[in-house]
């Protein structure tokens, strides 16, 4: 997915669960939130959601994209294993701001020693 406005959704902008060999490069994806009200309030979520959620995807490049006005996570993504100098995922250049929560989410699980960078 390259080049791409994502607006206005319920819950999240992109899921993708059990997707490999993604591509999200240049997209821009503002105005997701937890209801269908309009001002829902913020700081309060039913349930972990975003607008990015790649915590469960593998072998991906997620390369200069924006989230912006989502409510919980901008961006919920997987650490790489320490000094690892190939990893499988390729993540940088992302940019989360204005959102009601957090801006990237982490996942562990990369072994020993996880780390996150080039976001």
């Amino acid at each position: 997915m390259i080049n791409n406005v994502i607006h206005d959704f319920i819950l999240y902008g992109v899921k993708a669960e059990g997707a490999a060999n993604l591509v999200l490069e240049n997209n821009i994806l503002n105005g997701v939130r937890p209801t269908l009200q309009r001002n829902p309030p913020s700081l309060k979520w039913p349930t972990p959601m975003g607008g990015w959620d790649l915590a469960a995807a593998n072998a991906m490049t997620v390369r200069n994209n924006t989230a912006s006005g989502i409510w919980h996570s901008g961006f919920r993504m997987p650490a790489k294993a320490c000094d690892d100098t190939n990893p499988t995922n390729k993540i940088e250049d992302n940019v989360a701001h204005s959102n009601s929560g957090f801006g990237v989410i982490v996942s562990s699980g990369a072994g020993k020693c996880s780390e996150f960078s080039k976001f």
